[in-house]
């Protein structure tokens, strides 16, 4: 991955409580792959449960969430799944999936601070899932206690992400490191490093976190 050539596509879950930084991650996924701009890498598509009902809008069913994830690996591009991961039952519904079409799954942890989650959600407004507020920060409570991931799980690599900017150092690295399957070579950022990896760890900050 950090070499810029892991063969796609990938299927990424988020594990992390409301608040962590998951959805940020996703919209600076998408942003790094806008700017890489690169015809050897896989693109990636986004699902999420919160916006997986009527209109794009709403809250949705997590069959919904399965089936958009299915279409978008069998187009060929990575998918990263924004839904909180709970438990290892909650997590099997989508690494049965990656075992079905024979891509790999990593999982990426949001080790957040929960005072800073609670704020954060706290100060959110227009969340699709009503997650914010008073109320949302209720909900927060609810999911304190979250499962670890485990490789026994079926999950080839755990990355843990500790603060925003091992997060942005994350969305860097999936967005320039997964290659289609018949790509020549690594991708344009990895090569652009002369020594063929992506610069995953900002200056001054630890690297990230992996299993």
């Amino acid at each position: 991955l950090l070499a810029g050539h892991l063969r796609g596509p990938l299927l990424l879950l988020l594990s992390g409580p409301p608040g962590s930084g998951k959805s940020t991650f996703c919209e600076e996924l998408l942003r790094c792959c806008g700017v890489a701009g690169d015809p050897v890498l896989t693109g990636w598509t986004v699902v999420c449960q919160d916006t997986a009902g009527a209109g794009g809008i709403k809250p949705g069913k997590r069959e919904k969430v399965e089936k958009a994830a299915k279409a978008a690996l069998a187009r060929g591009q990575s998918v990263v799944v924004d839904r909180t991961k709970l438990n290892a039952t909650q997590c099997a519904h989508f690494t049965a999936i990656g075992r079905g079409l024979a891509v790999p799954v990593h999982v990426l942890v949001f080790s957040t601070p929960h005072a800073k989650c609670a704020q954060r959600v706290k100060q959110r407004v227009g969340h699709p899932g009503g997650v914010e507020g008073d109320r949302g920060v209720g909900v927060f409570k609810r999911f304190g206690k979250l499962s670890p991931p485990s490789l026994a799980e079926q999950i080839d690599t755990i990355v843990s992400c500790a603060d925003e900017a091992q997060v942005s150092a994350a969305a860097r690295m999936y967005a320039c490191g997964v290659v289609r399957a018949e790509a020549a070579g690594p991708s344009k950022r990895a090569q652009a490093h002369g020594s063929g990896t992506i610069d995953a760890a900002p200056a001054g900050h630890p690297p990230l976190s992996t299993a």
